[in-house]
């Protein structure tokens, strides 16, 4: 009699099991059949960047706004998980105010004044992407960035090293946003990347369009 109950719940158990396993599995496949397997974009927006420096008694910074533009690639893993990576042209930088420390150091030229920051950088943002439903989700992963052009001042040379305006970096990338209307999404973006005596912090308001 126990032999036939603990088979009849052993068979049981099988069974749930197999039944909940062919369910994933259709789920699974399904979502597979829905997926296209690749998806292009063109992205564009608006940022603020906003540059500091070991130096801060010496440079008085303030951010500036900017553009940028380029085109984008997802690839979906599943209905929850994708692969974005992105490539676009972007102008940066910053205006800063340098203290006349002459006094304090004759070694150090006189340069009192106001000056900029202006950098054309081309980004490869690589993110995982995260989708929370059919409208809002998470992209979050490194950007690789590679200065094509800069207009710094000389003044700054005297605290940095000019090579972290030329040399190509790493920063770290995330993007919330929602699809507002069919295949135009609107995200707010945060990117960060910090060089030897450098660290912009970058806030962007994100537009793309699914092509």
């Amino acid at each position: 009699m126990i032999q036939n109950k603990l088979y009849s719940k052993c068979s049981s158990v099988v069974i749930a099991i197999f039944c909940f396993t062919s369910l994933v599995a259709q789920e699974v496949a399904q979502e597979k059949e829905d997926l296209p397997p690749l998806s292009f974009s063109v992205v564009g927006g608006l940022h603020y960047a906003d540059y500091n420096f070991r130096e801060d008694d010496v440079f008085d910074l303030e951010g500036t706004f900017n553009a940028y533009a380029g085109v984008a690639l997802q690839y979906k893993i599943s209905n929850t998980f994708g692969l974005y990576a992105e490539l676009n042209f972007a102008r940066t930088g910053s205006n800063f105010t340098s203290e006349d420390i002459s006094n304090t150091n004759p070694d150090l030229p006189n340069f009192f004044g106001k000056d900029a920051i202006r950098e054309y950088i081309i980004n490869l943002p690589l993110l995982l992407s995260v989708q929370y439903n059919d409208r809002f989700d998470v992209k979050v992963g490194p950007n690789f960035f590679y200065p094509i052009d800069q207009d710094v001042s000389e003044t700054l040379f005297v605290f940095t090293d000019k090579n972290d305006f030329e040399n190509p970096n790493i920063g770290f990338l995330i993007d919330v946003g929602a699809y507002i209307i069919t295949d135009f999404r609107v995200g707010l973006r945060y990117l960060v990347h910090t060089r030897n005596e450098i660290t912009a912090t970058i806030y962007s308001l994100h537009l793309s369009y699914d092509l």
